[in-house]
């Protein structure tokens, strides 16, 4: 479909409406074998979305986020999931409000609670936050936005949007790219292992793109930035106990104490800022890392379970701007 409204009439364009799987074998020339299609005029009538790769304990899938255009000219809601055999199944039951069109998209799967979270940044959108009457709006001429949004999808299917605390300051993140980090751990298909991950990582770059002027096409050109993306794995399984602020930073013996093999560990946060918990070996070897992220002043309680860990003397350690404390605990088995 045209861009304009009315249509200019002066092209015309042909969507295939398919999905297409074949392999391609080479010897003196490319072959295509085993090819196979799928027909859907409602939901495949798309083009410029996110294809993005996923996970889940069950198996690898693509999915299809966004794209333009439906009948009524607006991008396309409902996410697509391809298989790895083929089959295609379209969701319903999800709407995706912002980033319908190609933007940059960090993938990440949480193998401990089977979620996979994509979050897309910036680019072309349904719907934008307006941060004078802080509400989302719908645009229906599909602006460029400053969002950055996540979607996860959960173990039984569902999916959430959430909208991210932070934003681009100028309109972008349309056709730019996300080049991850070859470094990080990751899967075979370019998803980041959330649980591999140790404090902040640098996950890869946003690179190219358009940078617009305005959010509804006026004064669009190439982008010249290059933006680096960090990932740190906060915590599982912390809860603050009391938002009262406590009158300096502590932390506590964790209890019970020999455990086997889980125990609970609180401290103290005076002042807002960083904070990490981190376990280690009786060698000094740092084997696991409980918090690693920004915490406003409360009392807070972590737990840790040793299931995996050898009984032994483990020492843990808070940080928390100039404060450092240590403690030893006993795992017995």
């Amino acid at each position: 479909g045209e861009f304009q409204d009315p249509p200019s009439g002066s092209f015309t364009q042909q969507y295939t409406n398919k999905l297409s799987r074949f392999n391609l074998t080479t010897t003196t020339t490319i072959n295509v074998t085993n090819y196979t299609e799928v027909s859907d005029p409602a939901n495949l009538h798309r083009r410029d979305m996110n294809v993005l790769h996923m996970r889940s304990l069950s198996g690898v899938s693509l999915s299809l986020y966004g794209g333009v255009f439906t009948p009524n000219r607006q991008p396309f809601q409902n996410p697509v999931t391809i298989s790895n055999t083929g089959g295609v199944t379209v969701d319903n039951t999800f709407q995706q409000k912002f980033s319908q069109y190609n933007c940059p998209v960090v993938s990440v799967f949480d193998s401990v609670n089977n979620k996979m979270h994509n979050t897309f940044f910036g680019g072309m959108s349904l719907y934008y936050y307006d941060t004078g009457s802080n509400s989302v709006v719908k645009d229906t001429l599909t602006p460029f936005i400053k969002d950055i949004s996540t979607v996860t999808k959960k173990a039984d299917g569902t999916s959430t949007e959430y909208l991210m605390p932070i934003r681009f300051t100028e309109l972008l993140g349309t056709n730019a790219e996300f080049l991850i980090n070859p470094t990080v751990p990751q899967y075979s298909n370019e998803v980041v292992n959330l649980f591999a991950l140790s404090g902040r990582i640098l996950v890869g770059y946003i690179v190219g793109g358009i940078r617009a002027q305005l959010p509804n096409f006026a004064g669009t050109f190439a982008s010249n930035r290059i933006f680096k993306v960090y990932i740190t794995n906060t915590s599982v399984g912390i809860s603050p106990i009391s938002s009262s602020v406590p009158g300096n930073f502590s932390l506590a013996q964790n209890f019970p104490n020999p455990f086997n093999p889980n125990t609970k560990i609180s401290f103290d946060i005076q002042k807002a800022g960083f904070t990490t918990l981190k376990v280690y070996d009786i060698m000094g070897r740092e084997v696991k890392t409980l918090v690693s992220e920004s915490l406003s002043p409360g009392t807070y309680q972590v737990s840790f379970t040793a299931t995996d860990y050898s009984s032994g003397i483990y020492f843990y350690k808070l940080t928390s701007g100039n404060f450092s404390e240590v403690k030893k605990m006993t795992l017995i088995k």
